[in-house]
């Protein structure tokens, strides 16, 4: 099913300007200067912030939509776009003059991590929050990030309802110290993901959200987990890299022909097929990603909670697209020709990002395990589902 959505439509004419300058962004290990105002232009890493700070609030299905184009091209914007909406959703927690503060220039990017790498005191107002984050996408070119971390009092991590008290800081990048760790890396470069090192900054208690609470904004998005939602944009941007990669192996094997038998490639039965299956592997993807999407949407805008059956679809869809992905890009890479070997080349490119991605979700592997709980009448274990 095609999504017809101006933010796609625009995502899709921004393809040309990232395969330009991909090898830019790659090289520099961030995303060029020109991608970043175009992306941010857009609203690609507003997708899930409120309408009152200029935010798209699109249904999640429009979001994976938006980050498969992005992805088939330069999946180092798609990892900007997904790491943009923990603050995104955090706006619809903040007062409005916080909110606006956060939203000053509206077209940024945010930075975030998952990783509860810092404690927070409790202060008069607020916290003063210290830690190290290991990786940071797109701190560099950020304003602020929402950080993972857990309230503390002395050496215990304080307790609510029986349960350790967890949340997300909004911070300035103006209170890190970052520690341009990247350099080194040879997958998904261009995301500038940094080490961050704080001590002691203060955080208001406006600024320290607690995702479990209701929002201050009571619309369909917002009654939406974050964890649900960003797997809708983790099987999108997985779909995408696949997408770009039966692209470029279509492209290699249509003209190519063999130096072991001298006869074309597409002479090769079990080429052919390998490409088909392929192809029909990605639109079995999206077609389950987008359902999966669209029921959970129709069920929040007809006022109803999302049900556990309904969070497990997601979130079983975005490890299965990644798995799927990965498995059928080694094997185009495997079968397609010695160019793909060669570093920049776009199924090069593409096996090393779709590892660098399913990497990426391993800590959301609880989430994968609840979604199989629930699907066999248990409850979900995972904080956040």
């Amino acid at each position: 099913m095609t999504i017809n959505h101006s933010v796609v439509a625009a995502a899709r004419e921004l393809r040309p300007l990232l395969r330009a300058d991909r090898a830019q962004s790659e090289e520099r290990g961030r995303l060029s200067a020109a991608v970043l105002k175009e992306a941010g232009g857009i609203g690609l890493f507003r997708l899930y912030a409120p309408n009152e700070v200029g935010g798209l609030e699109v249904p999640p299905m429009v979001a994976a939509a938006a980050i498969e184009e992005i992805g088939a091209e330069d999946p180092a914007v798609g990892w900007y776009m997904i790491n943009s909406v923990a603050v995104s959703l955090a706006a619809a927690y903040l007062k409005p003059d916080s909110r606006e503060l956060v939203f000053a220039e509206r077209d940024r990017n945010f930075g975030f991590s998952a990783a509860a790498g810092g404690t927070a005191t409790p202060r008069d107002g607020g916290y003063l929050l210290s830690g190290e984050w290991p990786l940071v996408t797109g701190v560099d070119d950020a304003l602020w990030c929402a950080l993972a971390g857990r309230v503390v009092d002395g050496d215990q991590t304080r307790l609510l309802d029986g349960r350790p008290d967890g949340r997300l800081f909004v911070v300035p990048t103006s209170d890190m110290q970052i520690d341009r760790i990247w350099s080194d890396a040879i997958a998904m470069r261009g995301t500038a993901s940094q080490r961050v090192v704080i001590e002691d900054a203060f955080v208001p208690e406006d600024f320290a959200v607690m995702p479990a609470k209701a929002p201050l904004l009571d619309r369909p998005l917002f009654r939406l987990p974050q964890a649900t939602l960003g797997a809708s944009l983790n099987g999108g941007i997985s779909i995408g890299v696949l997408d770009g990669a039966i692209d470029a192996a279509a492209e290699i094997l249509g003209g190519r022909v063999s130096t072991f038998h001298g006869g074309e490639a597409v002479s090769n039965g079990a080429i052919l097929e390998l490409i088909s299956r392929a192809d029909a592997a990605k639109r079995s993807l999206r077609g389950g990603l987008n359902d999966a999407c669209e029921d959970l949407w129709d069920a929040v805008v007809d006022g109803n909670r999302a049900s556990r059956e309904q969070r497990a679809a997601i979130h079983g869809m975005q490890f299965y697209a990644v798995e799927v992905a990965r498995d059928v890009i080694s094997q185009l890479y495997a079968r397609s020709s010695r160019a793909a070997f060669f570093k920049g080349h776009p199924l090069e490119r593409a096996l090393r990002d779709i590892h660098a991605i399913a990497y990426g979700f391993e800590p959301l592997r609880p989430f994968e395990h609840s979604a199989g709980l629930v699907r066999t009448g248990h409850r979900p274990t995972a904080p956040g589902f």
